[in-house]
């Protein structure tokens, strides 16, 4: 049977997958992601998770169309709440903000045992989220970032943490800082945009942020003319920002 059509944003979501791995999807939707991994051969079972019935009633759809029920198991779940203990291996959450994705993590933690792998797409906060595994159990050994639909969307890969292992990151990647860019400056700049990224040069992280510098340009000089005491204080956060987009850039 011909496979599952994925957006560009969900394939290169998928790809982060560990093949072999047993996937959970929390916050399936239509469940393209588990449909698609079974239908490649990249795993042979799958839990498709999501809070709402209107989805998971979807999801339950397509996974017949496919003749995949006896593969992907659909779950009305708030977050990881109905995923047991050594079910997965892989849990993907994606398509919601830093904070929401946080609380699953928190919420969920008896889901994890057994869960080596952490495949994560926040559409917000994704500084958050990096500062949030720094504190975990899984530490990031890999960053994406792809364009899709006049969109940018950042893809976070976590493994568990091996004996010995601290902080965010895995590899503790280096690169050479532009004159008077100190490496304070730079670790802040880590969380705010992802090191692994930066380390890279990443093309797409790249484009975003000069969007980002125009975009803030722009909202700088329209509170140029902005006395009031919130007018100045915004000023100078929007100020604080374009500073950091602009270091950001000389990195890359």
């Amino acid at each position: 049977m011909k496979n599952v059509q994925l957006s560009k944003r969900m394939k290169f979501v998928a790809d982060f997958i560990t093949p072999g791995n047993i996937l959970a999807d929390i916050g399936t939707d239509h469940g393209f992601i588990p449909i698609h991994m079974v239908l490649e051969g990249k795993t042979d079972k799958a839990y498709a998770l999501d809070i709402n019935k209107g989805p998971l009633a979807r999801a339950d759809e397509h996974i017949k169309e496919y003749g995949l029920s006896e593969k992907i198991e659909t779950r009305l779940s708030d977050g990881l709440h109905k995923l047991n203990a050594n079910e997965a291996q892989t849990v993907l959450i994606a398509g919601m903000g830093g904070s929401l994705i946080i609380k699953i993590l928190s919420e969920g933690e008896h889901a994890l045992e057994g869960v080596n792998e952490l495949v994560l797409s926040p559409h917000t906060e994704a500084d958050l989220v990096r500062e949030f595994l720094g504190k975990s159990d899984f530490i990031i050994d890999r960053e994406g970032m792809v364009y899709d639909a006049e969109k940018y969307y950042v893809v976070i890969g976590a493994r568990r943490r091996k004996a010995g292992e601290s902080g965010i990151y895995a590899h503790m990647r280096t690169i050479e800082l532009p004159e008077g860019i100190s490496e304070e400056v730079f670790e802040a700049l880590c969380i705010k945009y992802g090191r692994l990224l930066l380390c890279e040069k990443n093309q797409v992280l790249r484009d975003f942020l000069v969007k980002e510098k125009n975009k803030y340009n722009i909202i700088y000089n329209e509170l140029s003319n902005n006395k009031s005491e919130t007018g100045v204080k915004r000023q100078h956060e929007v100020s604080n920002i374009l500073e950091q987009i602009d270091i950001a850039l000389s990195i890359l």
